[in-house]
Order: structure tokens, then sequence, then C-alpha cells
């Protein structure tokens, strides 16, 4: 195959174009959905698009989005002839009539142009939207005695609320009593508490265990994509990059919430618990973080083949000996951060 972007040819064996660096992948993806668009034509000619879908009518859609009959277009030149009213007129783009999209240029996987693109203007009359009716006199006027006897009732009722106020003001008191009888201690509150801070830090770390496969993944779809001339697909790549980090971030914080509702102390179990997620949250953060500069300085340029270097440079602020540093640290302090209550 040729590459779509520098016209290039690509070897079966090839994962990315050896001019412009385009992954082979990213041109398979685009081929595929410009196919698509073969179900915009009336037939399909050449035996080399017959696996594509065919599609024998096209459908006419109304600017509300609704189908209607192709048989029941407007002759324009004979309602110029029939109408004196020239203000009755459809005309093309107006709320009144409707307009067909053209058909989209469809070419083979040959060069073979299968259906090409279709200019002409087909009108249709909408039916006139029906007008709002304003409310009748008959209709205000019953309306109002309706909201009169409602008040009047209400009123009823308020006096009789008061005559009572006596009882209701006792039986709220008994309530309240019986409430405080019910009301758990502080010792079961800040169990509870406890509870719910360790329910935290176990989802936590099965999180933790979960970003470091999706790390691995940002790793290498940058290295794989970082060169390509193509600022689509860089641009897609560095933005999966940024939601990462902004999903580790929001569990962190998540987890620093909880901790500081449970008011537990840093030499507690569920307190050494909390500062290990922390620095692992923290390795995570440090490695995504140095992706997404090495992204943004990639995505400066339109052609970054010739800034390797360049865009490379933050990340061996990260390297020590060819491996990450962070990654190093979260691996070695991951299995001893289970969390635990003693």
């Amino acid at each position: 195959m040729y590459c779509l972007d520098c016209g290039t040819k690509i070897e079966d064996n090839e994962a990315f174009c050896p001019n412009c660096g385009l992954a082979v992948k990213e041109m398979t993806d685009r081929i595929a959905r410009a196919q698509e668009m073969i179900a915009y034509a009336d037939t399909v000619g050449p035996e080399s698009t017959q696996k594509l879908p065919a599609v024998s009518k096209r459908t006419y859609l109304d600017k509300e989005g609704n189908p209607f009959n192709p048989k029941d277009e407007v002759d324009l030149d004979s309602l110029k002839v029939k109408t004196p009213d020239k203000s009755k007129i459809p005309v093309i783009g107006s709320d009144d009539p409707f307009i067909t999209m053209p058909m989209h240029k469809i070419v083979s996987d040959k060069g073979e142009v299968v259906a090409d693109v279709d200019t002409d203007a087909k009108v249709y009359l909408q039916n006139n939207p029906e007008k709002r009716k304003l409310p009748s006199v008959k209709t205000v006027v019953i309306a109002l005695v309706c909201t009169i006897v409602v008040v009047i009732a209400g009123l009823g009722t308020y006096q009789v609320m008061t005559q009572n106020q006596g009882g209701v003001v006792e039986t709220a008191q008994n309530e309240v009593i019986a409430e405080d009888e019910n009301t758990p201690s502080v010792e079961e509150v800040q169990a509870q508490r406890e509870d719910e801070l360790f329910t935290t830090l176990e989802h936590s770390y099965t999180n933790l265990g979960s970003y470091r496969g999706s790390v691995d993944s940002s790793v290498q779809n940058f290295e794989g994509y970082f060169g390509v001339v193509n600022q689509d697909t860089r641009t897609q790549y560095s933005q999966e990059c940024s939601e990462l980090i902004d999903e580790v971030t929001q569990d962190r914080d998540r987890l620093t919430q909880a901790y500081n509702n449970a008011g537990v102390s840093e030499e507690s179990a569920l307190g050494q618990s909390y500062t290990k997620l922390l620095e692992l949250y923290g390795y995570i953060l440090d490695r995504l973080q140095v992706i997404q500069e090495c992204w943004d300085v990639s995505l400066s340029y339109s052609d970054p083949r010739e800034y390797h270097e360049e865009i490379l440079a933050p990340l061996m602020q990260d390297l020590e000996g060819g491996s990450s540093i962070s990654m190093g640290a979260f691996d070695s302090l991951y299995p001893s951060a289970k969390p635990t209550r003693s």
C-alpha cells in the first residue's frame, strides 16, 4: 500500500511509513471510514466495491429529520406560473420548503468513480406548523374560580392546624426525645468513619494497580505516534494522556477527603496505609505528566520528525539506566502498600 500522507510505498511487513512515520493502523482506519461513505451512493458499480453496502434509494428528510415521499416534490416552475402572489413561492433554504443534501462523490480503491456528486436541488413543501391558540375567556374565568376555591380551602386548613397547635408541639417534643435515645455515640460515629476510610483505601489500592497498566499503554502510544505527521492522531493520544491524569488526580483527591473525614492519626495503621497510597499516586502522576510534557512539545510542530531529541527531552528527567525512576519506585512500594487495620 501507499502512505495516505506522503504517498511513499509501504511494504507488507512495515508498521509505519518509512518516510513520514504515519502508522499503518491509522491508514487502515481512515480507509475503513472512507469506505463507509458508499452508503450515500444510489448504486454500486465496479466489482471491487461489491463488498460494500449498496443503497437503492436515497432518503429525503425534512428539516426535523423526518423522511418524506420523493413523489411529493414541488414543481417550482408551475408554482411561478399558477401563483399570482410571488411571496408564496418556496425559496431554497427558507423554512417553508425542503431540500436534499447533495450526494457525496464515491471513488473505489482502484480510483474509479462509483457515483459522482449530485447537485440537483429537490424542493418540497412542509406542512404548515400549528399555531398556538390563546385560551378563551371562558377558560380563564374557570381557572380563576378554581384558584379562589383552593385559597379558601387552604385558609380553613390553617385555622384547624392553629387550634391543634398545642398537641402538635407536644408530639414533636416526644419525637425529639425518641430520636435522642437512638442517636449513635461518638465512638460509634468514629468507628463508622474508619470503616469508610478502610473501604476507600482498598478501592484506591486496586485502582492504582489498574493505573499502573494504563501508564504502560500511555507510554506505548507515545512511543508509537509522537513522531507522525498527522497532528489529529497525536492530539488524540495526547488528550487520552491528559484525561488519565485527571482521572488519577480525582481518585487521589477522593482518598484524601475520606482520610480527612476519618480524623485518624498518621501513626495509626490506617494513617500509614494512606501515606503509602498517596506516595504511589505521586509516582503515577510523575510518569504521566512527563509523557504529557513530551506530547506538548510534539504538538508544537506540524512536522515533528526532525525534533525527536527536543520532544524526548522531558522524558530524560524520569530515566535512569534506561528505566523509569517513578515506575521503579512504584513497583517496589506497591506490594507492601496493601491497606491493613493493624
